[in-house]
C-alpha cells in the first residue's frame, strides 16, 4: 500500500470514510509514513496499514482516540493553532490530511509541499496551493467492500462509538439529535 512512486492506496470507493483512510494512509518511501487523518474509522484503517497517525480530539474524547491505535492525540483548538501544533511534530508538514470537520482552506498549512488533502466533502473542498493536490470524498457503493468493514466491525478490529440504539420508528427522533449536534457517537436503528 502507498502513494507517491508506489502506487495509490487500494482502499477507493468503500464508505466515504474508508475511501478516505485509503487516501489519508500513503508514504514516501519504504518504512516512512508520516500521517494526519481525522475520522475513527479512517485513522483505525491508517494505523493498521502502519501509518503514523495524528487526530484532533476534544479532552473528553483524547484517550478514546488514543485507543485507536493514533499516535499523535492533539486537542481541538482555532486553525492556525492546530497547524502549529501539527507543524511541532511534523515540521515540514504532514504527508496527507483528511478533514472530516470540513475546516478548509486554513487546515492547509499542515500539509507539506507536494502533499495530499482530501476534504470530507467535495464541494467544500479549498484550492489547491504549494503542490498540494486537493480532493474530495466521492465514493460508489461497493457491496463487497462494504461487507468487509462490517466483518472487522464485527470481529473487533474496527470499533465504533454507539451513542444510541432506537427503533426504526423512532427514525426522526434519531434525525432531530442528529442535526442538533453534540452527539459521541452513532445512533443505530434496529428494525
Amino acid at each position: 500500500m502507498g502513494g507517491g512512486r508506489h502506487g495509490p492506496a487500494q482502499l477507493a470507493d468503500r464508505s466515504p470514510v474508508a475511501r478516505s483512510a485509503g487516501r489519508c494512509r500513503r508514504r514516501d518511501s519504504p518504512g516512512h509514513r508520516r500521517e494526519w487523518c481525522r475520522g475513527s474509522f479512517a485513522a483505525q484503517l491508517a494505523a493498521a496499514e502502519g501509518a503514523k497517525v495524528v487526530a484532533v480530539a476534544s479532552a473528553d474524547d483524547e484517550a478514546y482516540v488514543s485507543a485507536l491505535g493514533v499516535q499523535h492525540v492533539l486537542p481541538r483548538d482555532e486553525p492556525r493553532r492546530l497547524v502549529e501544533a501539527v507543524r511541532k511534530i511534523a515540521p515540514n508538514g504532514v504527508d496527507r490530511a483528511f478533514d472530516a470537520a470540513l475546516v478548509g482552506a486554513p487546515l492547509l498549512g499542515a500539509v507539506r509541499d507536494g502533499g495530499g488533502f482530501l476534504s470530507a466533502v467535495e464541494a467544500v473542498a479549498p484550492a489547491p496551493e504549494r503542490g498540494i493536490t486537493v480532493t474530495g470524498v466521492h465514493a460508489k457503493p461497493n457491496t463487497t467492500q462494504l461487507t468487509d468493514l462490517v466483518r472487522r466491525v464485527a470481529a473487533g478490529e474496527l470499533t465504533t462509538r454507539i451513542a444510541d440504539v432506537l427503533p426504526i420508528e423512532h427514525g426522526a427522533e434519531a434525525h432531530r439529535r442528529l442535526e442538533a449536534g453534540g452527539l459521541r457517537g452513532k445512533l443505530v436503528l434496529t428494525y
